[in-house]
């Protein structure tokens, strides 16, 4: 039981940290416009109205990566205890942490969508990529 508790916890570790990394990657390529306060949501707002679509690009590969390795360092470490659960467990948390924050700060629809409905796969991606190259059943 405390394999499968630790395995969730890593996995959610690992895709916080990737998730930082990504973030502070994304802010120096595209930095906020002198003045944002991140802070205040009506300021973030006005940024999200002022992004590139590169830039919204960017971050739907992020969120799909920080998914996929929450995935797979969860199947990783949960190994022998059906993999499907560790990594289901991972995107369904993502999801739920993404989307309070998606309608709120304005971001358009098609990235609210596509953000939304690629956690799952994603996870279960990072899953597979695990249990295939180690060998561990389905």
């Amino acid at each position: 039981m405390l394999k499968k508790i630790l395995s969730i916890i890593a996995g959610l570790a690992a895709a916080l940290v990737f998730l930082y990394l990504a973030e502070t990657a994304l802010h120096s390529i595209y930095p906020p416009p002198p003045g944002t306060d991140l802070n205040n949501s009506e300021s973030v707002k006005q940024m999200i109205s002022q992004m590139p679509l590169s830039a919204f690009l960017m971050m739907v590969a992020v969120y799909a990566l920080t998914a996929f390795v929450g995935g797979f360092v969860a199947s990783r470490i949960s190994d022998g205890w059906k993999p499907v659960r560790s990594w289901l467990i991972i995107g369904v948390i993502l999801l739920l942490s993404e989307a309070p924050d998606i309608g709120p700060l304005g971001y358009p629809v098609w990235f609210a969508i596509i953000t939304l409905l690629l956690y799952i796969p994603a996870a279960y991606l990072g899953s597979r990529v695990m249990r295939k190259g180690n060998s561990v059943p389905a």
